[in-house]
C-alpha cells in the first residue's frame, strides 16, 4: 500500500532537472549534502546535464570542513555539542572540503 505524504513532506522531497551546476551546488541550494543526494539517487557516475534527482530539502545549516578542524575545533565554531554534530553526520563524513550538517541553534 502507498503511503500518501503530508503537503510538507512533498514539499520536502523534489525532483531537480541538473543543468551544468555540480553536486556540491545543488546539496548548498537544497539545504542538504552531496552524500545524501548520492545515497537518495543510488548514484554510481558523474551526474550529467539533464539528469533528474531526487532530493530532500534539509532543515539544518550546512558547514564546510576546513583542513585544520577536529570536532572540538567545528563544535566551537559552530556553537553546537559534539554530539549533536555526531547525531547527524558519521565520523567519517569529517574530512577537510566535506560538507556536513549542523543543527540550527
Amino acid at each position: 500500500m502507498k503511503k500518501l505524504l503530508s503537503p510538507f513532506e512533498k514539499e520536502r522531497r523534489i525532483i531537480h532537472r541538473t543543468g551544468d551546476e555540480t553536486l556540491v551546488e545543488i546539496a548548498i541550494k537544497y539545504r542538504t549534502t552531496p552524500k545524501k543526494i548520492i545515497r537518495l539517487n543510488c548514484l554510481d557516475r558523474p551526474i550529467a546535464s539533464g539528469m533528474l534527482l531526487y532530493v530532500e530539502r534539509g532543515e539544518n545549516r550546512l558547514y564546510l570542513v576546513r583542513p585544520e578542524d577536529d570536532l572540538q575545533k567545528i563544535s566551537a565554531r559552530t556553537g553546537v555539542e559534539v554530539s549533536d554534530l555526531l547525531s547527524l553526520n558519521a565520523p567519517e563524513d569529517f574530512f577537510p572540503y566535506s560538507i556536513i550538517e549542523v543543527p540550527e541553534r
